[in-house]
């Protein structure tokens, strides 16, 4: 649901209960979720000892090492980081054998690294064969994320009118409202209205889209909701009104160290003030952004 706050003070809680034999399955089940939490706080600094550290040997731990590994690509997409990325989800695969929902969330990242890469072709199959899987399962979160990455090939190649019905698909699951996935899917619906030049309908389902994820507190996806809506308003030549929108997705991502994302909204921000006439403004975002 994104709740990160209270996910993470569970999850500090079992840590604590299993420390005093930390070399079992239940102790590292344990403080591998507290470090997929922390990466939802964009948190990567905390996360990385678990994520680095060597867990104990045998078979009972493959399934974990499997995530693991998945958790430490999900920080290296995060940083464009997408080879290494890619190698460290291949070598999780074997490892996460039998385990439904591991295999579905490495498929899911794998296609994510794929599309990034441009292999639109591969990603997509892999991700039909996800939303197969996880309709057979009853799955509605994953077959939601497939909807939605199946939406994203098409929007990040200006595809907006083909992306649209795939978000669309997502915000119909209403019992999936007050989750993560459906906040991102309406930014995306916002995106492309956006770019499709019906902006009252964009800022709606941006709008909306902040108020998840504020309410959340998952910072990656703020991130993202509040620097689309700075965009968008600069799409309406609204430009005073989006600037501050635009600086705190530059603050949550500079604070991240999420350099890509940084580098984009500091772009948008050169630009508004290159219109808003304040040159110093845009010399300086602009050497930001380089």
């Amino acid at each position: 649901r994104g709740q990160v706050a209270a996910a993470l003070e569970l999850a500090e809680q079992a840590v604590s209960l299993t420390e005093s034999d930390p070399q079992t399955v239940a102790a590292w089940r344990s403080r591998l979720l507290r470090a997929e939490v922390q990466i939802a706080r964009l948190e990567m600094a905390a996360a990385l000892p678990d994520l680095q550290a060597t867990l104990p040997d045998g078979q009972a731990f493959d399934p974990l090492r499997a995530r693991q590994k998945y958790l430490h690509a999900q920080i290296q997409v995060a940083q464009g980081q997408l080879q290494p990325a890619s190698e460290a989800l291949a070598s999780a695969a074997p490892l996460a054998a039998g385990d439904h929902d591991l295999e579905l969330d490495l498929a899911l990242l794998g296609s994510q690294v794929r599309a990034r890469l441009g292999r639109w072709q591969e990603a997509e199959d892999g991700l039909q064969s996800v939303l197969t899987r996880s309709t057979e399962r009853n799955d509605r979160y994953r077959q939601a994320l497939a909807l939605n990455n199946l939406g994203m090939s098409r929007l990040v190649r200006n595809r907006f009118d083909e992306a649209l019905p795939w978000f669309e698909r997502v915000l119909a699951y209403d019992d999936l409202e007050r989750t993560r996935i459906y906040g991102l899917s309406q930014n995306n619906v916002g995106i492309c209205f956006a770019r499709l030049g019906q902006f009252d309908r964009a800022l709606a389902a941006q709008q909306r889209a902040i108020e998840i994820h504020d309410r959340s507190g998952r910072k990656s996806e703020l991130m993202q909701a509040v620097g689309e809506l700075g965009a968008t308003y600069l799409l309406q030549d609204e430009v005073a009104l989006g600037i501050p929108h635009l600086k705190r997705a530059l603050s949550i991502a500079t604070e991240a160290g999420l350099s890509a994302d940084g580098a984009v909204w500091a772009r948008n921000l050169a630009a508004a003030s290159v219109a808003t006439g304040n040159w110093a403004e845009a010399a300086r975002y602009n050497d930001e952004a380089r």
